[in-house]
């Protein structure tokens, strides 16, 4: 599940679906705090992606990592905690990032992953740091799996790479599962390695694709079955003409 703490990030990208830019608004502590107990009572912890935006720009990252990953220690199940981030406020601050990975326990696993990509990225991190070598710290090259024509990626006509909506699978396996609830929906996305959806956006808000220009959902603080019936009764057109050209047993989990 991705847990998106800020809408800033100074990079500017060209290949940026959220089209982020530095005077982004930040999420309020207390969202936070209600994102994670939305995470933590619906068991959705399988795997957290704290994101943007740059996360690091938010001005109390570290605050919100350490109460994070203290609510997570507390839960006796394994899980992930990933942090996804340009990784210039790691070179900035190299003891407090690893006072972070350091914080999790035999039950909490906690990195950040690093992007680097050459193709996209206008500054170029220095990747020679010891610091990259060492426990709880990836270097993701050229990285960028699928692009979306969302975002600067539409605006700066790269070429689209998705085979399908960034809300495809979370709308499919929420209609195929007999019996859905938001643990067995995050859990069954788990299993098959896709953990960037849904997204909990800085205001509360919850979107079944990670783009902030994905529409908004339901909400962290509506009532478990009425976020399941708004998945299932999701409609949007936005990625078009991607859907479209799903073949058809497909094309039915999103029409």
């Amino acid at each position: 599940m991705l847990l998106k703490i800020t809408e800033a990030c100074s990079m500017g990208c060209t290949h940026c679906m959220n089209d982020a830019k530095p005077d982004g608004a930040h999420m309020t502590f207390e969202t936070f705090q209600a994102a994670l107990d939305f995470i933590i009572r619906n068991k959705a912890y399988h795997h957290i992606i704290i994101s943007g935006g740059e996360p690091t720009e938010h001005p109390v990252f570290p605050m919100f990592m350490g109460y994070a990953i203290a609510a997570l220690n507390e839960i006796k199940a394994p899980k992930g905690l990933t942090i996804t981030t340009n990784g210039f406020w790691i070179l900035d601050n190299i003891s407090a990032a690893k006072e972070i990975v350091a914080a999790g326990n035999e039950y909490t696993s906690i990195q950040f992953q690093v992007s680097t990509d050459t193709r996209y990225y206008p500054t170029k991190l220095d990747v020679t740091k010891r610091i990259w070598r060492e426990d709880g710290f990836t270097l993701c090259k050229d990285c960028v799996e699928h692009m979306y024509p969302q975002g600067r990626a539409k605006t700066n006509n790269l070429p689209w790479e998705a085979k399908a909506s960034k809300c495809f699978n979370v709308r499919a396996i929420t209609k195929q599962l007999p019996n859905p609830t938001i643990e067995n929906i995050v859990g069954k996305l788990f299993s098959v390695m896709k953990f960037c959806t849904p997204a909990i956006r800085i205001d509360g808000s919850i979107s079944l694709g990670e783009s902030d220009l994905c529409p908004k959902v339901a909400s962290i603080y509506d009532k478990e079955e009425d976020i399941i019936q708004k998945i299932k009764d999701f409609k949007c057109d936005g990625c078009y003409p991607l859907n479209e050209n799903l073949p058809l047993k497909y094309k039915q989990y999103v029409s």
